[in-house]
């Protein structure tokens, strides 16, 4: 049996994501926009009009939790949604606003990432891009969608 206090891979991944997290959330605390938002608005810009399904799948997340996510940057009038012939082809775009957050965002994800380099060396950097890609090929390995986000295959 398992010892439930030794460290498993979920929390320690967890743990590390968080203390990453709070770098880049700081970078972004004065420019009235989080990390995520500025996630978000990357992928958007990145797309352009992107129908909702495809910016879900971009983002590695289910369309109920992007719908979620978008509706800070709707009230904020950041992005909108340009209706489509049904639902699957509604378009997601950055307002002239959107835009201007987008690119004033640009430069606080710089900075936050050069501080995350800095802070754990690029050799260690280098070294968890690739165990990262490893441990997702081993996943990959054992039938789990990494790509979906639920982890499981999509129903084909």
């Amino acid at each position: 049996m398992d010892d439930a206090h030794a460290p498993c891979p979920y929390g320690e991944l967890r743990g590390l994501t968080r203390a990453i997290g709070h770098a880049y959330e700081a970078a972004f605390a004065d420019v009235g926009l989080t990390a995520h938002q500025h996630r978000l608005l990357s992928e958007i810009q990145r797309l352009q009009a992107a129908r909702s399904v495809d910016l879900a799948r971009a983002l590695g997340v289910d369309p109920s939790t992007l719908s979620r996510n978008l509706k800070p940057l709707l009230a904020m009038g950041w992005v909108r949604i340009e209706e489509g012939g049904d639902a699957r082809s509604h378009r997601v775009r950055l307002t002239e606003s959107g835009l201007e957050r987008y690119a004033h965002g640009e430069g606080q994800w710089d900075l936050a990432k050069a501080h995350v380099v800095q802070a754990l060396g690029m050799r260690r950097v280098a070294r968890l891009y690739a165990l990262v890609e490893e441990c997702r090929s081993a996943l990959a390995l054992e039938g789990l969608d990494v790509d979906h986000p639920t982890g499981r295959a999509a129903a084909g």
